[in-house]
Parts: C-alpha cells; sequence; structure tokens
C-alpha cells in the first residue's frame, strides 16, 4: 500500500457517512473500504447478466442482419434530410456489434462516408463515430475534416449546437459525441468551445429540488436533491418553465461528463463546482423518477436507452439508487424485438440505439462473435414437408443451391421403383443456371445435388428447381418416358458482395465537380425543372425524371466557371427491379461540351440498375455541357430520368470506355 493512500485513509474514515451516499458497494472493513473506494472500485454487475448473454448474443445477431439489409446503391442507408447521418450511425452500431470493416456492406457504406460532405450536427457527429470505432489511421483524417464543420454549428450566444440552425440539447448532446471522438483522435477542440458548452448545458438544468427516493430496503424512503434537464433552455422569468424529461436529462448529464473528461485540469475554477453538482443532481433525478419502458417524453425509448447506457458507462455506474438500468433494459429489449425482422421500434434508428444498449457501446470497443458471424451468415428456403421438392441456398457469390428432401406424397407416386432422377436443374425465370446429371439406375436416396451458383449478381433473385425423374409407372432406368417436378420459387438475397460498379458510384461523390459549383451551377432540363437539381444533390435517393411526354430528354449544364473533366458518372433514378416497371431504360446518352453542335455518343451500362462510368478520351475543358438521350428501351410512354449525374477530374486506373 503506496504511503499516500494510508495518509488519505483516515480522511476516508472520517468521511464514511459521506461515502454511503456515493455511487459504489462499500465495506466496513478497512481492506473493503480501500478496495471499493473511487480509487480502486469497479461496478458491480447484476448477477443475472451473465444468464442472460447466450439471449442478449441472439437479439443483437438478428438486430445485425436487420441493419446490414436496405443499403442503397451508393453504399448509404440514408433518405430524405439525414443519408450521412443515418449511415454513420447504423455502421457504428454494426461496428459495436462486431461486423468487421471488410465485410462487403461495411466497405460499401465506409466508402459513402469517406466521399460525403454534411453540416448537419447530427450527421457530423454519427459519422465521426463510425470513423472512430474502425480502428484504421486512414480515418483520422475523416474525423479532422470534419470537426471544423461541427465547430461552427455552436451557437456562440447560447453556448450548444442545432441542426446547425438554432439550438437544442438533444444536438448538442451529439455534438459533445463528435467533440470527444476528436479530443480521443488527438485533435485540439477550443477551450472556449468546452467552456461555452457547460454554460449553455447548465442551462438547460431545472432548479434544484427535493424528491422522496427509495434509500435502501431497509431504511425506506428519504428526500434526495434532484435537477432534470430540458429540450430548450430553462428561462427563470417564464411564466412557462420548460418541460423535464428522462431523454433530456441522459443528454445534459452526458455533456457534462464528456466536457469534465476532456477538460481535465483545464477546467476553468469556476466550472468545477457547478458541472460536479450539475451531474450529481441528474444522477439523482433516475434515483427518483427510474424506468426503463416509459420514459417522458414516451416516443422516444429506444433513444432513451442508448442515452441511459451512456449515463452508466460515462458514470461508471450500474445502479441508480435501487435500481439496477441494465438488465431491466435489456429484458424489456428482448421482448420488445420484432419477431419477424429482428428489428426494434418504428424504424432503422431505433435498432441502432436498441443494439448501442445491449452492446454497452459506449464504454466497449468493436468485438468479433455472434455479431460478427452471424452477418455472414445466408440461408434460404421454400418448400416444406407437405410440397414436393424441399428446395434450399445458402451463402453468397457463389451461392450454394440444393434439395433437403422430397414430399411423402412425391416418394409415394414412386414407391413401387423408386424416385429416379435423371437430372436436376435450377432456373431464374427462364434463364437455366446450373443442371446436375442424375443417376437413373439408382433410387434416390440422400443425393443433394448441391449446385454452386455464381451467376447472380448484387440484388434479390427469385429461382426455383426442377427435377427430371423417370415416370413412376415405367421399370427400368431407361427414361423412356419421364414427369418433371417443380419447386415452389425461392427468393435469393445477394448482399455481401462487391460489385465492379460498387466502386464507381461511392467514389461518384468524392470529387464531384458538379456538386461542388454549389449555386454557381445554372442548370436546365427539357421538363420537371423545378426537380432538376436532384440529380446533383449527392443523394442517390432522389431523382429527376422526365414528363413521359419529353420525347428528347435534355440537360444543360452551366457552370459560371471554366472546368475539367475526365469522365461523367451517371445512375439511372431506377434502384430496384420494381422500378422497372415505372420507369423507361436509357440505353445510349449524347453529349457536347460549350457551343458545338457535334454530339458524341457513349452507350449506358447495359444494367439500368447499375452505374456507368464514362471516360472522354482527353481532358475536356468548358463552361457547359450538353446531355441528351440517345436512345431508350422500355416502354416508349414510360418517363427516364437520372438519381445522380457526376463530373471527375481523375483519370481511372481502367477507364470504361476510351
Amino acid at each position: 500500500m503506496s504511503g499516500d493512500l494510508l495518509e488519505e485513509l483516515p480522511k476516508l474514515q472520517l468521511g464514511m457517512s459521506i461515502l454511503c451516499t456515493m455511487r459504489f458497494p462499500l465495506k466496513l472493513t478497512l481492506v473493503g473500504l480501500v478496495a471499493t473506494s473511487p480509487l480502486f472500485a469497479q461496478p458491480e454487475l447484476h448477477p443475472g447478466e451473465f444468464k442472460m448473454k447466450p439471449q442478449i448474443d441472439a437479439a443483437i445477431a438478428r438486430g445485425v442482419e436487420f441493419l446490414l439489409n436496405g443499403q442503397l446503391r451508393d453504399g448509404s442507408f440514408g433518405n430524405g434530410n439525414y443519408p450521412v447521418g443515418r449511415t454513420g450511425l447504423r455502421v457504428y452500431a454494426l461496428l459495436k456489434s462486431g461486423v468487421r470493416t471488410d465485410h462487403p456492406v461495411m466497405r460499401r457504406a465506409l466508402a459513402y462516408l469517406e466521399g460525403a460532405w454534411t453540416n448537419k450536427t447530427y450527421s457530423l457527429a454519427c459519422a465521426m463515430l463510425a470513423f472512430s470505432t474502425t480502428g484504421e489511421p486512414r480515418h483520422e483524417a475523416h474525423i479532422e475534416r470534419m470537426l471544423p464543420i461541427l465547430l461552427k454549428a455552436q451557437n456562440k450566444k447560447l453556448g450548444i449546437f442545432g441542426y446547425p440552425h438554432g439550438g437544442d440539447l438533444s444536438n448538442t448532446q451529439y455534438a459533445a459525441l463528435g467533440l470527444w471522438v476528436a479530443h480521443k483522435t488527438g485533435l485540439k477542440v477550443p477551450l472556449a468551445t468546452w467552456n461555452n458548452l457547460i454554460t449553455g448545458t447548465l442551462k438547460h438544468q431545472e432548479e434544484a429540488h427535493y424528491m422522496d427516493v427509495k434509500i435502501t430496503t431497509k431504511t425506506g424512503v428519504g428526500k434526495v436533491e434532484v435537477a432534470g434537464f430540458s429540450y430548450r433552455q430553462q428561462n427563470k422569468y417564464a411564466k412557462n418553465k420548460q418541460a423535464v424529461t428522462h431523454t433530456m436529462t441522459t443528454a445534459g448529464v452526458s455533456i457534462l461528463k464528456i466536457c469534465e473528461i476532456c477538460l481535465g485540469k483545464n477546467m476553468r475554477k469556476l466550472d468545477r463546482g457547478r458541472v460536479k453538482r450539475g451531474i450529481e443532481l441528474g444522477l439523482n433525478f433516475f434515483d427518483a423518477r427510474f424506468t426503463v419502458t416509459k420514459p417522458t417524453p414516451g416516443r422516444w425509448l429506444m433513444y432513451y436507452l442508448y442515452g441511459l447506457e451512456r449515463v452508466g458507462a460515462l458514470n461508471r455506474v450500474e445502479k441508480f439508487g435501487e435500481h439496477w438500468w441494465y438488465v431491466p433494459g435489456a429484458r424489456h429489449l428482448l421482448k420488445s424485438q420484432k419477431k419477424k425482422t429482428g428489428g426494434w421500434g418504428r424504424d432503422m434508428p431505433d435498432t441502432c440505439f436498441a443494439l448501442l444498449f445491449l452492446r454497452r457501446a459506449t464504454k466497449s470497443g468493436p468485438i468479433s462473435g455472434t455479431g460478427a458471424s452471424s452477418a455472414r451468415r445466408h440461408a434460404f428456403a421454400a418448400g416444406g414437408s407437405a410440397d414436393d421438392i424441399q428446395f434450399r441456398g445458402a451463402g453468397q457469390q457463389p451461392v450454394g443451391l440444393y434439395i433437403n428432401g422430397f414430399g411423402k406424397n412425391l416418394l409415394a407416386e414412386h414407391e413401387e421403383y423408386g424416385l429416379r432422377i435423371v437430372r436436376m436443374e435450377y432456373f431464374k425465370g427462364q434463364q437455366r443456371l446450373g443442371l446436375l446429371a442424375g443417376n437413373p439406375a439408382k433410387v434416390w436416396k440422400t443425393d443433394t445435388f448441391l449446385y454452386r451458383c455464381a451467376q447472380l449478381k448484387y440484388g434479390t433473385h427469385i429461382v426455383h428447381a426442377r427435377v427430371v425423374a423417370i415416370d413412376p409407372t415405367v421399370a427400368g432406368s431407361e427414361p423412356s418416358k419421364t414427369v418433371t417436378i417443380k419447386s415452389k420459387p425461392m427468393t435469393v438475397l445477394i448482399r455481401d458482395v462487391i460489385e465492379p460498379w460498387m466502386t464507381a458510384v461511392a467514389d461518384m461523390q468524392r470529387d464531384n465537380l458538379i456538386r461542388k459549383l454549389g449555386k454557381k451551377l445554372k442548370l436546365t432540363a427539357s421538363s420537371n425543372q423545378k426537380t432538376s437539381r436532384l440529380l446533383c444533390d449527392g443523394q442517390d435517393s432522389t431523382s429527376w425524371y422526365t414528363e413521359a411526354a419529353d420525347a428528347k430528354p435534355t440537360l444543360i449544364f452551366e457552370f459560371g466557371a471554366l472546368i475539367t473533366a475526365r469522365r461523367i458518372t451517371l445512375t439511372q433514378c431506377l434502384r430496384t427491379p420494381a422500378d422497372l416497371k415505372k420507369y423507361g431504360r436509357i440505353t445510349a446518352m449524347e453529349y457536347v461540351w460549350g457551343k458545338s453542335k457535334k454530339f458524341k455518343r457513349f452507350e449506358m451500362n447495359t444494367d439500368p440498375l447499375g452505374v456507368t462510368v464514362f471516360e472522354f478520351s482527353k481532358q475536356r475543358r468548358g463552361r457547359k455541357l450538353t446531355l441528351r438521350v440517345a436512345q431508350r428501351g422500355g416502354k416508349a410512354d414510360l418517363p427516364v430520368g437520372f438519381a445522380e449525374i457526376s463530373l471527375g477530374q481523375e483519370r481511372l486506373p481502367k477507364p470504361t470506355r476510351r
């Protein structure tokens, strides 16, 4: 035992009455006192947590599978105003749940984040959290790139952060997480930013007051001083006070604790006492008003649970008063997980928050295990015991197609001579994917006719199996008369692959000259002028499309300055096979630079759901580019259009066309 610690023991003994109220178990023996003091204490875990681990791991695995689905063509997961934020949050949750960065879905999502730009606080923070969790040094540069943008979002007058407009405690909470990431990366966050953040956050805390709280099972109810936090700053002169909520109290406590951690000895003296008191009053709020099922406001339950996890982890507490927080929260999540999808709540962010709670994400690092392995498991099925064929599939490119068995009725029909298979065929529509020869001289017993199919590309496919067998009325092994038995259709999802076009679409925004022009760009469309800007907004989830009557769709880009381009990248408004029924296909385009009237033609990707990258024979310079649809497929009366058009300067290593 060190001399410094021995000198502190009398103080610890004298302060025993105070220590009894602190948030760690206290033994009356000297050894126990030392071992459980703040200098040594590790939070005690709920005894039931270990028993729940298999169920929790299984729930995490199902949640991971849910999150891995729904990726858009550009690698993002986002629709609407927050594609970067939604993608960053999903990547962060998946990394924390054990999915590796080399997983195809993650590679595409990270490539999207690397090329994306945003000034929205939520989005910046979520992307920074994702980058900080990869463990890859190259992502530190992206955190450094985002930090100045995040700093600009701070309202210098209020000290808090907005969307970036305005200011509220929810945006501020995520800004604090982003600043924490920057601090841990070794970047310098100005002291003024932290100081203003503390002042602004404390203005959201209500006045301290006493509430009843159950102290221990023996002593019963007592009084504790509490002060929660609100979404907007409190105004003591206003008649109606801002509503204090569970969600914002997790935000307020977390922000103050992050400031305390990052500032350390650099915290101003005037802030030290009020930050500690603000945290303690907030923690006491949960002692008195603890819940894991009915926070205020109630519709943000998953958001609240992740906030509660953050409060517990940052302050190293497993209990609020007499209340354990993790096990009750985990039990609720296990009960509320959707059986069909594996997700939680109303949308994707709710599932992210649920996984981050279950994984104790604030204090844990990325893991390998259940989540990671389940993310690579794919199983498909069609037909059960009552059907003629039990058709199955497993894996990704190549996906294994096989027969798991035959139905009782079918086998009964072939009972006299046995089921004698001439050949097994696998189809996608009318396209035969594979053929395997049978042995009609032998009766089928266990052969699965496994065929490793590499022809199915990224996307959803409907496949079926077809068995050609000797007619059950024919004796012998000569296939003079046969019967054809067809399976039920099976849906196969090919998701965990990297197709060549995926690299192109991930790179298309990285150096997009059109998007960088901003308001300088003048864009004229032959129809639907109001939505034309959507084809250069950086989001593959939005589109510009023509009116059906537009016979020769044309787009004119006037740059307002001389630009130099090496290639053009285009994605059509078609994203899923279902879109082929709503929109026509563009099969060829024409372009001309400047005032020239001599158009040059290039062919579009034969896969209309894919990406077209056309590289010019040499660098092109100009102030104006005209694009025109030269040829289209599908029904002539269907509109056509683009999700994104990008101009790039760098020459590709392997150009699509010269």
